[in-house]
Parts: C-alpha cells; sequence; structure tokens
C-alpha cells in the first residue's frame, strides 16, 4: 500500500480475510472497506482520521479493532450487524455516534467518550447482550429508537439529571432502566471492560458522612456498575 492514502472498498466480501496491517500512510478508510470480512484483529493507525460508513459491517467472526486517537465521527452503520464486536473503545474526540453504527453488535457495556454530542437513530439498537450504557452530560441529541430492543436487564446510566430538550421521547422505547445523575448517584463512569475483565480507576469522590478518603474495594459482579466503600 506504499504512497496509497486511502482504503476503498477493494476488500469486501473476502470472507478469507482475517489479518490486515494498516500501514501509517493511510487517512481514509471508504465506505464498505471491510465489510463481510473475516477480520480477527484490527490496529488503526493515527493517522487515519476519517472512517466511512459501513466499513466493518456485518463482520460475525470474533474481533478486536483500535479506533485511532483523532477520529472525531464514529460513521453511521459502522459495526451494523457486526456480531463478532462484543468490546469497543471510542477515541476521545468523537463528538458524532452515526444511526446505527453498532446495532446488531454483542456489545455488553458501552462507555460514551466526554466529547459526544450527538448520538443518531438506533446507534445501539438491537443489541441484545448490551446490559449497561453510560452517557455524559456532553451529549445534547439523542435521537429516536437508539435503545430499539434492548434486553430487560439494560441499564442506561445518564450524567444528566433528567432528559434533555434534544433527547427524543422515544430514545428508549421499551423503557428500560435510566439512572440519571449519575455522577451524583454514585455511578462511577470510569469503569473500563475488556472481554469479562473490569478496570476500575479510581475518581476523587465524596461521600455523605465519611471521613477520610473513600476508596473502591471491590465490584458488584451481580450490578456492574455498584461498588463499596470504606473509610481510612
Amino acid at each position: 500500500m506504499g504512497g496509497v492514502n486511502s482504503i476503498t472498498a477493494g476488500f469486501m466480501d473476502h470472507t478469507k480475510l482475517t489479518s490486515i496491517e494498516i500501514p501509517e500512510t493511510i487517512t481514509i478508510i471508504g465506505e464498505n472497506a471491510f465489510r463481510l470480512t473475516s477480520l480477527t484483529n484490527v490496529v488503526i493507525p493515527n493517522s487515519v482520521t476519517s472512517i466511512a460508513q459501513s466499513a466493518f459491517r456485518e463482520i460475525t467472526t470474533p474481533f478486536t479493532i483500535t479506533l485511532p486517537n483523532n477520529l472525531t465521527t464514529i460513521s453511521a452503520s459502522l459495526f451494523y450487524n457486526s456480531t463478532g464486536l462484543t468490546t469497543i473503545t471510542m477515541p476521545e474526540y468523537v463528538w458524532r455516534i452515526g444511526s446505527s453504527a453498532f446495532e446488531n453488535t454483542r456489545l455488553v457495556h458501552a462507555v460514551v467518550p466526554n466529547n459526544v454530542r450527538q448520538i443518531e437513530r438506533t446507534a445501539f439498537a438491537n443489541i441484545t447482550t448490551l446490559r449497561s450504557i453510560s452517557i455524559p452530560s456532553s451529549v445534547t441529541t439523542v435521537e429516536v429508537n437508539v435503545f430499539q430492543n434492548a434486553h430487560e436487564d439494560l441499564r442506561i446510566y445518564a450524567e444528566t439529571t433528567s432528559r434533555p430538550a434534544g433527547w427524543n421521547v422515544n430514545f428508549n422505547p421499551l423503557g428500560r432502566p435510566i439512572i440519571w445523575d449519575a455522577l451524583a448517584n454514585r455511578q462511577p463512569r470510569n469503569l473500563q471492560f475488556s472481554g469479562t475483565q473490569l478496570q476500575w480507576q479510581a475518581p476523587e469522590m465524596t461521600v455523605i458522612g465519611a471521613t477520610g478518603t473513600p476508596v473502591v474495594t471491590s465490584i458488584d459482579p451481580e450490578h456492574y456498575l455498584s461498588y463499596f466503600i470504606r473509610r481510612i
């Protein structure tokens, strides 16, 4: 790929393609670039600033992907129907999550980055495995049916105290539980999930009635975002 700065749909439907090394000369990954492939591990260099819609659509083999740090948009249908996707870390500069971006994947937990302002329709729809998602207060727009057909055990942790005007009244059509003002309710956003492993980066916390510094001592495996504290 020497001298080439973009990847088009040339790999689409190459079901025997299981791995690829993307050089740092690449800045753009085009629409449908790796759709219907059998990739298992994808590392996208930070030179890439744009990934078009459906680029990793309909990948059914289990796979992991590392997105570039400078990515600002999760394009529409980027991972649509990719049932091999179980975990994702979105770059911190992402401001928009496109329609159906993660629809019908197999994500279990999702953390929306602090700079996201817009989540488009059906972005997390039909994910029957999704159990928790954290949405920061930066998000001013959530479109219709974002959590369509969500699992009954899904818990939505929102940093806002109530539904903002820009959140469609039917963003959560099945009425899955929403924990508003999640930070005040001591639901930590900086839990990082990797497969079945949970990692904690302790924030500064103020706990009413406690003396000294509260620290995390354990995570309740039955309620992923619950935690216990002790006084020191």
